[in-house]
């Protein structure tokens, strides 16, 4: 039977279930968590604050006066002079200059410098502290010491230090950067004195006219040779388009001049072949004309065919003239242009080399010339450096020397005030760690959150009447939560079902140890089933310290004991109340073998007895951790309901009960939650909730 579940006990730990996780109610149970530890430790919390206190006042009142001095200085300008080569980091200047007055180099010169100048004055202790007067470029210094005219001196003396510091590191600086400059000028004389060098050696290598005048009469012969190239290219091309078989093109190829192809057809010289053509229109012409008039046979038509066949024989023999020309001219052409190709890629190599030679020498006079403007730019930082070490300017100025150093006031209600303060966190902190290793139950989600099984009441915690018992429930009572808590409770187990789905009709109210209020839940469950008009029985099965018949005011002998011992009858050992409907059978006389007793058979068959004549039967039992007599006999009944005291019974106490009844294999039907505060999470709705209600007359 599982016993504890594997969950943490901080109810943040927990999963919520069925819904997002509550904040409200996450704060509001460790609200009341914190309220329950105040008013348990508020003595711890009281102890803290005035330990604290005293620790503070007595320790501030013990010290020695301390003497405070205060100076302060000035961010000034300066005349912004072209030579002033020298800058600061201003993004985070104020910060920067704090630090320095601050500073272990500066405070020990400050030191040194007051034994040297004051000898008279003792070494005291001496705490300097510096910061940035808001919205303004000053600088507040404030000194605090054991000795007015020590500190005083020693405040001076820092701000002297701290200017000499500064002067020092601009000294440095420049210096430093002298001599950087000083060896780049020496690289760059010997830089300029190879480069200068060089320079010299090309040009007597190297004709500078000659090669510029060389090079533009080859960029303009080149560029003539493309022409030319360019233009036969036309020519070839023009050639290379005429169609043998168009008598235009071949009347066009025949006035090719070897000298001028472009002029081909443009010409208004007697070429053979445009002649020929022409006769052998007007030969064709005439033959037409006269065909009508004439018959074939006709010795002028036969004549006019002569002459036709004889011009066309001419025609054909031009035609293979010309084309046989165009075709050596093509060839020709062709050649030409080959041989331009050869002559223009020597004269580009030529042109090449002359770029080639040129963009050096351009190159190397152009490293001279950068090397020789970073020398001149040298040598005018190192005339700035000199001039404005000569023209030195000091931008944080003394703007007031330190003041009498005077008795600083005693602060001690600022300081109890901080040993209070510290205190209370301390003594907060002291009852938080008691909270979180206590693992005592509190409230009903602490049961949940740590065992399986269900809470079916929650008792709240009432004042205790005389003799220090919880006064009985009553028909008509005015402690409404009170009231209420013990109908809850009944009814979770009057809608009870046991495994066979009956409603269980014998209950065990048992709790882990002593004190935890067992007996007043068993005596006020009796009592909220006797409002129904059910027939209840209240048994105290506590045969070593039972105590209900003191809270009834009734005997407790002849009781269980006589009854289980067979000295004497149920039937007149039972006691009527002051409720109609509730009996009560007190646990009678001390026995040696109370556990012995409840074991027994007879203790079963009681049981069946009183429920033939009860519709509900209560038992209140010995805790099962101070005795094993409840889980002798609880095996028997149909329900066991465990008491659990809030912030009384532990975690692992209701655990080890548990097991107890685990190993038993007695099933434990669930929890009851025992005093709980009212003011808590479990009570948190019933504050404005308050109802009176007639009790409901009913028989299960």
């Amino acid at each position: 039977m599982p016993s504890e579940k594997n969950i943490s006990y901080d109810p943040f730990d927990a999963p919520e279930q069925g819904g997002r996780f509550d904040w409200g109610e996450r704060l509001h149970h460790y609200y009341f968590l914190s309220k329950r530890l105040v008013r348990r430790f508020w003595w711890i919390l009281l102890v803290a604050v005035l330990a604290g206190v005293a620790v503070q006042g007595y320790s501030e009142l013990q010290k020695e006066p301390v003497y405070v001095s205060q100076a302060s200085m000035i961010v000034s300008g300066r005349i912004a002079l072209p030579e002033n080569v020298y800058r600061e980091e201003l993004s985070h200047f104020f910060g920067t200059q704090i630090d320095l007055m601050m500073s272990p180099r500066v405070q020990n010169q400050a030191h040194e410098r007051v034994e040297m100048l004051n000898p008279e004055l003792e070494r005291s202790w001496v705490n300097l502290h510096a910061a940035q007067k808001p919205q303004t470029s000053i600088f507040i210094l404030r000194a605090s010491g054991g000795s007015p005219s020590y500190t005083r001196a020693f405040l001076n003396a820092v701000m002297e230090e701290y200017q000499n510091f500064r002067r020092d590191m601009r000294a440095q600086t420049s210096e430093n950067t002298l001599l950087a400059i000083t060896e780049q000028l020496y690289r760059l004389e010997e830089e300029i004195d190879v480069q200068e060098e060089a320079v010299e050696a090309f040009q007597k290598r190297n004709n500078l006219v000659f090669l510029k005048e060389q090079g533009s009469a080859a960029g303009s012969y080149l560029a003539q040779l493309k022409n030319n190239q360019a233009e036969m290219r036309t020519r070839l091309l023009i050639l290379e388009n005429l169609s043998e078989s168009n008598p235009a093109d071949l009347a066009a190829a025949g006035s090719i001049d070897a000298d001028d192809v472009i002029e081909i057809g443009r010409t208004g010289r007697n070429d053979p072949l445009p002649e020929a053509q022409e006769q052998l229109r007007r030969l064709k012409a005439e033959r037409d004309e006269f065909a009508r008039y004439l018959r074939p046979r006709h010795p002028k038509m036969l004549d006019l065919e002569s002459e036709i066949e004889r011009a066309e024989n001419l025609l054909e023999i031009l035609r293979r003239q010309t084309v046989q020309q165009v075709g050596e001219r093509k060839t020709a052409l062709q050649r030409q242009i080959t041989n331009l190709d050869s002559v223009i890629e020597q004269w580009e190599h030529t042109a090449l080399e002359i770029s080639r030679l040129s963009a050096e020498f351009e190159r190397l006079r152009s490293r001279l010339d950068r090397s020789r403007s970073t020398y001149q730019r040298l040598l005018d930082s190192i005339q700035s450096i000199n001039i404005n070490q000569q023209l030195e300017q000091e931008t944080v100025e003394v703007m007031e020397y330190a003041s009498a150093a005077r008795a600083a006031p005693i602060e001690v209600r600022r300081k109890m005030a901080e040993g209070g303060a510290i205190g209370l966190l301390a003594g907060v902190a002291f009852v938080a760690l008691i909270g979180f290793l206590d693992t005592r139950i509190i409230t009903t989600e602490d049961l949940r959150n740590r065992f399986e099984y269900p809470v079916l009441g929650t008792m709240p915690e009432e004042d205790r009447g005389v003799g220090g018992d919880v006064v009985a429930l009553k028909l008509k009572d005015e402690r409404h939560l009170f009231g209420e808590a013990c109908r809850t409770l009944r009814s979770s187990l009057f809608f009870q079902k046991n495994q066979k789905g009956e409603r269980p009709r014998t209950f065990v109210v048992t709790s882990a140890i002593p004190e935890e209020g067992k007996s007043t839940i068993a005596l006020n469950l009796a009592i909220a089933f006797s409002f129904t008009s059910a027939r209840t029985l209240l048994l105290d099965t506590d045969l070593r310290r039972g105590r209900i018949n003191d809270m009834l005011g009734l005997p407790s002998r002849p009781g269980l004991s006589d009854v289980l011992s067979r000295e004497t009858e149920w039937n007149s050992a039972i006691r009527k109340t002051e409720h109609a409907s509730m009996d009560f059978l007190a646990h009678g006389g001390h026995t040696e073998r109370p556990g012995e007793l409840l074991l027994g058979p007879r203790f079963p068959a009681l049981l069946e007895e009183l429920k033939a004549e009860y519709d509900f039967i209560i038992c209140d039992s010995a805790p099962i951790l101070a005795a094993d007599d409840t889980v002798g006999f609880a095996g028997g009944v149909d329900s066991v309901l465990l008491a659990v005291r809030s912030n009384f019974t532990l975690a692992r106490q209701v655990k080890g009960s548990l097991e107890r009844l685990a190993n038993r294999h007695i099933p434990v039907s669930g929890f009851i939650l025992n005093c709980a505060d009212t003011r808590g999470a479990d009570y948190y709705y019933h504050y404005h909730h308050k109802y009176d209600q007639e009790e409901p007359v009913a028989t299960p």
